[in-house]
Parts: structure tokens; sequence; C-alpha cells
């Protein structure tokens, strides 16, 4: 799943590509986008990371999923803070909303593994005019 989404933000990164197939007709007027998969890929990936990560079942998982979802996590919040198109961000939205909830719902010792790495990307993320309902979370 996370290679799904990589290779789909990769291609909706690549402008001169998708004007290629744009011009072409490849899809009609619309010029091609794989923004749908390139976010609920990831938002798939993020609950079952998180699903195994909070269920006392999966302890012995736990360390191998942090080594994970902390590096996606920032990657995550710094690939949104380099977003430049209002569409794309908006798609992104509720990945974010999905990520801080379960952020949330962590251990204040847990959750202190993940503010580390991510903390200077946060803070550069909140002064951000963002949508209401992710300042919600």
């Amino acid at each position: 799943l996370i290679q799904a989404h990589r290779f789909a933000r990769q291609f909706n990164s690549n402008q001169e590509q998708r004007n290629i197939l744009w011009k072409s007709n490849f899809i009609g007027n619309a010029k091609p986008n794989l923004m749908k998969q390139e976010t609920q890929a990831l938002a798939c990936s993020i609950r079952i990371m998180f699903r195994v990560y909070l269920e006392e079942p999966h302890s012995d998982s736990w360390q191998e999923i942090e080594k994970r979802l902390i590096p996606l996590t920032h990657e995550v919040i710094q690939y949104f803070l380099s977003l430049s198109s209002e569409t794309h961000s908006e798609a992104w939205t509720s990945v974010l909303i999905l990520l801080f909830t379960q952020l949330c719902r962590l251990e204040d010792a847990r959750l202190k593994l993940f503010v580390g790495p991510v903390y200077d990307s946060l803070c550069e993320y909140w002064l951000l005019d963002l949508r209401p309902e992710v300042c919600a979370v």
C-alpha cells in the first residue's frame, strides 16, 4: 500500500508527464491524476498500522510498527507542507484528520515518540491557514 501511495504521489508530482497525457486526450478533457489512489492507499496503511499499534495482543509488533509509522508520520506532514495546489491540499485533508485522530488515541508515553521527530513540522503546519475540520482534531 505504501508503494502504491508513493507511485501515485510521484505520478501526481510529474506535471510534464500529466500534461503530455492530457494533451493526447488520454482520458478526455481532464488532466490525469491518481489523487484518489495517492490518498486512499496511504489512509489504508495508516489505519492498518495504528490498529496493530493500538491493540494489546499485537504488542510484540509495536517496535516494528514504530519504525515504520514514525517516519511515515513525518513524511505525511512534510509532504502536506510542500503542496502548492489547493485541490491537492483538499484531497489530503482526510489523511491528516485520520493521522491526527489516531495520534490523539495514543497514551502520552507513546505519543512522545511521534511528536519529537515531527515537532518542527507540526509548528510549521499550525502556521498555515488550515481547514476548520483539521483544526478541530
